[in-house]
């Protein structure tokens, strides 16, 4: 079980090393000091401090895109799905900030008082084309839960799914009955 990021940067690196041919990015906390901003666009503190703390540039986690243009830096790539490829479908007090099997993850602009600084999921892979759904209530959770998720469908056991639904019910006790079905759905992918 991950409980916070050490945990998280630490499973990263011994995956890394156990798989010499693992030639993809890893969260890793960044080396070097880094301002996060963008004029114009007030993007929530949670993910402000996340991502000047750790690298998210290149990551996948599972099926998740913490970047989706990889040759690009955050901020570039944060601009081009924001602003110049915005998806009509994201209301503009939002920020498409990563992909999930087609699906869109966003966060509410800071201030926002109708999306707060939760991560929230769009399900526009079915032809649902939902409004955003509130999946957890910050960066740095949404990134421990995932991580999880990664971990256990790596790992494999005899009932992922078991497993699953534990480490969400039990260590984000927080999550709405909702909120923990969309993991449940985003887990089985």
């Amino acid at each position: 079980m991950l409980r916070d990021m050490s945990d998280v940067v630490q499973f990263y690196h011994e995956m890394k090393s156990k798989w010499g041919d693992y030639n993809v990015p890893i969260i890793m906390e960044r080396s070097y000091e880094y301002k996060f901003f963008i004029e114009g666009m007030n993007f929530p503190k949670s993910y402000s401090d996340f991502v000047e703390r750790f690298e998210v540039e290149g990551v996948f986690i599972g099926a998740l895109v913490l970047t989706p243009y990889p040759n690009m830096d955050l901020a570039e790539n944060l601009i081009k799905l924001n602003s110049i490829e915005k998806n009509p479908l994201i209301p503009h007090d939002m920020f498409h900030i990563a992909d999930f099997e087609g699906d869109l993850i966003l966060m509410g602009a800071m201030g926002n008082s109708h999306y707060a600084d939760g991560v929230y999921y769009i399900d526009i892979s079915t032809g649902n084309f939902s409004i955003p759904e509130k999946i957890v209530d910050n960066f740095e959770d949404f990134i421990i839960l995932a991580s999880n998720i990664h971990s256990i469908n790596i790992e494999g056991s005899d009932d992922n799914a078991k497993e699953i639904s534990d480490v969400i019910t039990e260590n984000f006790h927080k999550l709405s009955d909702s909120e923990i079905k969309i993991w449940e759905k985003m887990s089985v992918i």
